[in-house]
């Protein structure tokens, strides 16, 4: 278990740490695991705890996109997975209600007008 595992996120140097960290085999898999809640961007965190994801035939990641930056030079191909949740990326899977999207090549679009607003948005508190 290590405590001063970083990652690079935009930046030449490491420099943002993914807590405790420990790298573990299971059933022939490696698996890094981290107590800070936080995307995968740089190959160099699992490197650090022992797993070498230069010899991999398969790496898998918990990351939106930010992950491509430091893992296509030692990919041959990424492959994206859509999991349940708020976080889905098919935005027609998503339960609108009274909105209708419609999909093209510039990308997802709705039948209803833009609506403009203007001045100050105002906040209510608890009571």
């Amino acid at each position: 278990m290590r405590d001063d595992v970083k990652q690079r996120m935009f930046a030449a140097d490491p420099n943002m740490p993914i807590g405790l960290a420990v790298g573990l085999r299971a059933d022939g898999i490696d698996i890094a695991v981290n107590s800070i809640r936080q995307q995968t961007f740089d190959p160099d965190c699992f490197r650090e705890l022992g797993i070498n994801v230069d010899s991999k035939a398969l790496v898998v990641v918990k990351s939106s996109q930010h992950f491509r930056a430091l893992f296509d030079p030692i990919a041959r191909t990424a492959l994206y997975c859509d999991a349940p949740g708020s976080l889905c990326m098919d935005f027609a899977k998503l339960p609108y209600s009274g909105i209708r999207l419609t999909r093209s090549n510039a990308g997802y679009h709705s039948d209803q007008p833009v609506r403009r607003v203007t001045g100050a948005i105002a906040s209510r508190s608890k009571e």
